[in-house]
């Protein structure tokens, strides 16, 4: 007679129940890989969002005199308002564009000429003031357009707000005047949607510039 032979192997049940097991792993890796990098995403969206508010306050810094005339200046037109009014951003930056074509000289590479209009002189104190405001008009125009392209739904705000400037979208125009120094306290929102939670995520920078009106109707509360 010849020996018996025992042969250990996998049954068609066991085979199955380690296919299982593979799949249930297999999608919790993935499920793991797309969170991450969701959560990635998200991380570089407020990275963004700090250097848009950021660049705002500089560029603001950088036009004191517009800066310095308060809710006369920077803050002077309803910009969330016209951009609804225009059908979004794009189609607002175009119109502006269309009614200020000067602005198009802000930022050239000949800097004596930036934002400068044709046949203006800028040591004409009026020609001075109309090219800042030109340089103004186009930084509304840029960093609207910057957000708007590098954030999902991105969008920003430039206001005064007292109460909850970084906790709501909404600003109270309500000047932080630092009276000493004869300064306000600006507030530049950015906010965007969360692709991870599909919420709206706000990143605020508030920084102190030159406010020359005390009036309530230009720099004061």
């Amino acid at each position: 007679m010849r020996p018996t032979t025992n042969i250990n192997a996998f049954g068609l049940i066991e085979v199955l129940i380690t296919a299982v097991i593979l799949s249930i792993g297999l999608i919790g890796i993935a499920s793991l890989h797309s969170r991450t990098a969701q959560a990635v995403k998200e991380g570089d969206n407020k990275v963004v969002a700090s250097m848009l508010a950021k660049e705002v306050s500089q560029r603001m810094l950088n036009n004191a005199y517009i800066t310095s005339l308060g809710r006369a200046g920077y803050l002077a037109t309803d910009i969330n308002g016209d951009i609804s009014a225009q059908g979004g951003v794009v189609p607002w930056a175009t119109w502006v564009e269309t009614n200020n074509p000067y602005i198009t000289n802000c930022y050239s590479a000949d800097d004596t000429e930036s934002c400068v209009e044709p046949g203006d002189d800028i040591n004409i104190s009026a020609d001075h003031i109309t090219a800042l405001t030109n340089m103004q008009l186009m930084d509304q125009v840029e960093m609207r357009l910057l957000a708007n392209n590098l954030l999902p739904d991105g969008e920003i705000k430039i206001c005064f707000d007292g109460t909850n400037p970084y906790t709501t979208w909404s600003c109270d125009n309500s000047a932080t005047r630092v009276t000493a120094r004869n300064e306000n306290v600006y507030t530049v929102k950015v906010r965007w949607t969360n692709i991870f939670t599909n919420s709206t995520d706000q990143y605020t920078l508030q920084f102190t510039a030159e406010c020359t009106d005390p009036s309530t109707a230009g720099c004061g509360n």
